[in-house]
């Protein structure tokens, strides 16, 4: 990693470790990384890390995956990659460690996409519920529709997405989900 990219993660670690990322001028970026930074207390590297992990999902929300050559790279495209790898390496490890889902099944988008999807939706019903949840029950939930998708095929991900949106809504927070998964 190039010295201009470490100096720009180690920035913007800095803001969100303030709270300067949840000031009003930032909304349209806090909204999209609300589900990212929760109720998140930790030392200024996870700080980063999760940074990190946000603006790559930004980016892939954004429809930004068509190949950039290396002569119109940016700084931005260089945190993209480091970010989904970030979550990627995470799941993978974990599903090794388990002997479960993701395999060689789900790629590498679907494990990322999947991540936006139901981290999104579920930080959308958090914050309408006026609650918060920690990155690592993100990181939980995430990982059992990873096994759903690869159990129970991709057109149940949606439908049961629903389902655990609409119970979450009225009922609060499964006691199941309140899991502490570490993907870094």
């Amino acid at each position: 990693m190039r010295p201009r990219t470490i100096v720009l993660l180690v920035l913007l670690g800095l803001c969100a470790a303030y709270g300067w990322i949840s000031a009003p001028s930032y909304a349209p970026i806090s909204s999209k990384l609300g589900f990212m930074l929760g109720s998140f207390t930790g030392n200024g590297l996870v700080v980063v890390v999760v940074w990190l992990v946000g603006v790559g999902l930004i980016a892939l929300s954004k429809g930004n995956e068509k190949p950039v050559d290396s002569a119109s790279r940016t700084m931005f495209d260089e945190v993209q990659e480091v970010a989904g790898k970030l979550v990627v390496d995470g799941y993978r490890r974990l599903a090794a460690l388990h002997g479960c889902a993701p395999t060689s099944k789900t790629s590498d988008k679907q494990i990322l996409e999947m991540y936006q999807k139901v981290g999104t939706a579920f930080r959308e019903v958090a914050d309408q519920r006026n609650e918060r949840f920690p990155a690592g029950t993100q990181n939980y939930i995430v990982w059992k529709f990873l096994q759903v998708n690869e159990t129970l095929g991709s057109e149940m991900v949606d439908p049961h997405l629903r389902y655990e949106i609409n119970k979450y809504r009225e009922e609060g927070l499964r006691p199941d989900y309140n899991q502490d998964l570490k993907l870094f």
